[in-house]
């Protein structure tokens, strides 16, 4: 008899931002769903030893994983500031550090790398060199728990993909340390953008100049110029906008 699949994967932290990890056990899932509560509990408590002595820690929740989120493993450089990736721009490399979650027990978490469908050779994915033993090993074909020497869990970012694909950095579970009544703008770095006026002599030669232009586009860079002109099209200032019953199509006087 198959037992119940583990759905909710928690990471916390600490005040220094230590990572502690858990799976959380399907009845109780069952049991804060009852009570209309978060499936993962937003706060924890654990005790540990310290120098022959017990210390009590309280974490709080950084984010959660399920079977087949996407998250990104960021490289030593990158983890400085993670808000400047740019996930709608990542280069061969930044994509083979994106992995789907695979499966979790206890506080070990496994993930299986998104560029890889099935393995060629046994413990492809898992594989390591054992330098005591001289010699390759591996646990897994299509799952693993680190990358680059590192264990995923302790250094990963949770992913999100809207509708038309675009991919961001998931947000966090983390209180807001500013007041209530405070305004921040977001932690980004802002881009200057180049924009070049072009002239034409005719509508047929700005028509060809466009579609040669979407030509080279990337798919997602499509969806998003196409976003762009459905929002103008309808008057609408953002997605959300969308959601009313009434659309009217506005035309410029």
């Amino acid at each position: 008899m198959q037992g119940a699949p583990n759905l909710f994967f928690g990471i916390y932290i600490d005040k220094d931002e230590n990572r502690s990890f858990e799976t959380i056990p399907l009845d109780n899932v069952i049991e804060r769903q009852k009570q209309k509560t978060t499936p993962v509990p937003e706060k924890k408590t654990i005790e540990i030893e310290k120098e022959k002595q017990k210390e009590i820690l309280d974490l709080n929740l950084l984010f959660h994983l399920s079977p087949d989120d996407l998250i990104y493993v960021p490289a030593k450089d990158e983890r400085k500031n993670l808000n400047a990736i740019d996930f709608n721009n990542l280069t061969k490399e930044q994509m083979e550090r994106i992995f789907f979650v695979n499966d979790f027990s206890g506080s070990t978490c496994y993930f299986r790398p998104n560029r890889i469908a099935k393995a060629i050779i046994e413990k492809e994915i898992d594989m390591n060199y054992d330098k005591k033993k001289k010699k390759i090993t591996g646990s897994f074909d299509n799952k693993t728990a680190s990358f680059e020497g590192e264990q995923i869990k302790s250094i990963c970012i949770k992913l999100k993909i809207d509708r038309l694909g675009n991919i961001s950095k998931a947000d966090t579970h983390l209180p807001n340390k500013n007041n209530s009544t405070t305004i921040s703008e977001p932690e980004v770095e802002y881009q200057k953008k180049k924009w070049t006026l072009k002239s034409f002599n005719s509508f047929e030669s700005m028509e060809k100049y466009q579609l040669a232009h979407y030509a080279t586009l990337l798919p997602i860079e499509r969806l998003r110029a196409l976003k762009e002109l459905a929002l103008n099209a309808f008057g609408f200032k953002q997605e959300s906008d969308m959601n009313v019953t009434e659309r009217k199509i506005k035309f410029d006087q």
